[in-house]
């Protein structure tokens, strides 16, 4: 009688060591799944931080575009005041021009 609970005491043991093993193989796996989850998040963390840093950059650059665009439209106004200006002294200096011709005569 001792002989069979001597060989099933080894049977559970045997039983309860390939559980250990199996449950140290699926900790293991646990394990590696926690580093690459925690990996992952702080990819996930920097990547949002860059995004946020672009997201800052474009709008400073559409910032700037803007103001370039409403300086160009300035210059643009400045120009075609300067050429109607222009337009209009040739105008005179052509009368004067013409004066002076009668004059001359």
């Amino acid at each position: 009688r001792l002989e069979v609970q001597l060989e099933e005491a080894r049977g559970k043991t045997q039983e309860m060591e390939k559980e250990l093993e199996q449950l140290q193989e699926a900790n293991q796996g646990a394990a590696t799944m926690a580093s690459k989850m925690k990996e992952l998040e702080s990819n996930n963390a920097q990547l949002i931080q860059e995004g946020e840093k672009l997201m800052e950059s474009k709008q400073s650059f559409e910032a700037t575009i803007r103001g370039l665009r409403k300086v160009i439209k300035e210059k643009e106004k400045e120009i075609k005041d300067m050429q109607e200006a222009k337009a209009a002294e040739d105008i005179k200096v052509k009368a004067y021009e013409e004066r002076l011709e009668v004059a001359a005569k």
